[in-house]
């Protein structure tokens, strides 16, 4: 398992190997979600979809669709991450004195943890209900949560469907890079590797969905915690400094805790 020394010698915190291992899936589960979220930016983008609302709150809903339809234990618990990491963002912007950006294209952050968790509820209460009441959804709003996860998807497999691949279907390539980092950033760069998390998507995609053209998932170092879809260039862009980013999010809750245990 990769060990992110540099950072956590840097934070003065020294993680056990079960806070390592939880890390490891945090960084994970986020990242997966977001390159999800951007290739729903793409499918808007290359298969030309209508879009009634904002895009972000709607490549939101796909990205949870299409890990929570994957069913697997990994993606479920990658899909709690993302919402813990949503819950992280915004405590860590409030301690830091941030205001609120009610202009920005995206939800706020706590607004996309419920809507994430809302969607995991209604998809299936038995295996997130502990979960979504850990979180603390609001009661009020578990009701219509079944019925929001259930039309969102109907309404994604419609605009969708016309692009399905087909069993006799050629289609485009979706090739993978990593670009070279400096050395502060060879352990996210490791770690993307090891997990196979940009090649997982690739395999996916291609076996799922009719492709217009070929186009590219790319990791890359970009001066910025970021991730986007370049229509011009037709590339999916992770910057490893998005997971460094994760990560001081991560330990951030760890020293939450810790100081709240001496209180």
């Amino acid at each position: 398992m990769l060990q992110f020394v540099a950072a956590q010698a840097a934070d003065e915190l020294v993680l056990t190997k079960d806070q390592q291992a939880s890390l490891v899936r945090f960084i994970n589960g986020n990242a997966t979600w977001t390159i999800y979220h951007e290739m729903g930016h793409a499918f808007v983008s290359l298969f030309e979809i209508p879009i009634l609302g904002k895009e972000e709150d709607a490549v939101d809903n796909l990205a949870t669709i299409i890990m929570l339809l994957q069913e697997n234990e990994q993606s479920d618990e990658y899909l709690k991450e993302t919402a813990l990491g949503w819950f992280l963002l915004d405590e860590f912007a409030g301690l830091a004195g941030e205001e609120l950006d009610f202009s920005d294209d995206h939800s706020l952050d706590q607004q996309r943890a419920f809507q994430t968790i809302c969607f995991l509820y209604g998809a299936d209460e038995a295996i997130f209900g502990e979960f979504t009441q850990m979180m603390g959804m609001p009661e009020d709003k578990l009701e219509n949560c079944a019925a929001d996860f259930a039309r969102t998807q109907t309404s994604w497999d419609k605009v969708l469907a016309p692009f399905i691949l087909k069993p006799d279907d050629k289609n485009f390539e979706v090739a993978v890079i990593y670009d070279d980092v400096p050395s502060d950033l060879i352990p996210y760069k490791a770690s993307l590797q090891e997990a196979q998390i940009l090649e997982n998507i690739q395999q996916y995609i291609v076996s799922n969905y009719k492709l217009p053209k070929a186009f590219t998932l790319k990791a890359v170092a970009c001066n910025d915690a970021n991730a986007y879809w370049d229509a011009e260039a037709s590339e999916v862009i992770l910057c490893y400094e998005l997971l460094a980013e994760f990560e001081k999010l991560f330990l951030f809750d760890i020293k939450q805790s810790i100081a709240a245990e001496k209180n």
